[in-house]
């Protein structure tokens, strides 16, 4: 807690007061990375193989990817090779991502609040990467519409841009809790019991094993990926 705290104060002259608790769980976030990484590899893999599996660049090609994060599921130096140019965007950027970015002269950022983009008229590009991004933006939301509202919203920038460029979505979609002798306890909707249509492909994300939030509970979380 006490490198996560120091690093936040490092971070702190530049994060936006509306960005704050974005950036407390960007660096939370992080150092559960580093302590669940085998954990974490599955989903990892999983999103960044469906991502190139996925992808078909031409000449100039732009890939936007909402919800780069901390780079830990995208396959950033496999898309700089076959993209003319990659547009990364999120909320904030942490130093130790700024610094991985650096490494790719046709990668660049964009610090933006993806709950509030209405459309991307802005940004020139082919294709676009929703990253495990939709179920966060929920997070501060108690009211079932509201959540709604947003999903509906994210949806609909996703979709009005299938005519322009490839779309691919990757989000958990169900949230589980075991005991420790691996029986379910709960089980509910990271995305307020939005239908999303029949996905390409479907996983297990092992967000938190046994002691990582809870000495007696871990958690799971089902995710999908389709292409739109």
């Amino acid at each position: 807690m006490l490198v996560e705290f120091l690093e936040y104060l490092w971070h702190y002259p530049r994060i936006p007061k509306e960005f704050r608790e974005i950036v407390q769980e960007q660096i939370a976030i992080k150092s559960r990375y580093a302590r669940q990484r085998a954990a974490w590899t599955n989903h990892l893999s999983n999103c960044k193989s469906f991502i190139l599996e996925n992808v078909d660049p031409q000449k100039d090609s732009r890939i936007v990817l909402l919800g780069a994060g901390l780079l830990n599921d995208v396959p950033i130096r496999e898309l700089s090779e076959k993209f003319f140019e990659v547009i990364l965007l999120d909320a904030f950027f942490l130093d130790s991502t700024l610094a991985q970015i650096k490494k790719y002269p046709n990668v660049k950022f964009i610090s933006k609040d993806i709950s509030k983009i209405e459309n991307l008229t802005d940004l020139d590009f082919d294709h676009l990467v929703s990253l495990n991004i939709l179920s966060q933006l929920l997070l501060k939301e108690e009211s079932i519409a509201i959540k709604q509202q947003i999903i509906n919203k994210h949806w609909g920038l996703l979709v009005g841009n299938t005519v322009r460029s490839k779309v691919i979505l990757i989000t958990d979609y169900l949230k589980q809790i075991f005991d420790r002798n691996n029986q379910k306890k709960l089980e509910e909707s990271s995305l307020a019991d939005y239908d999303i249509p029949q996905a390409d492909r479907y996983w297990d994300w092992d967000l938190a094993p046994l002691g990582e939030l809870d000495s007696n509970y871990s958690m799971m979380l089902k995710v999908l990926a389709k292409v739109l």
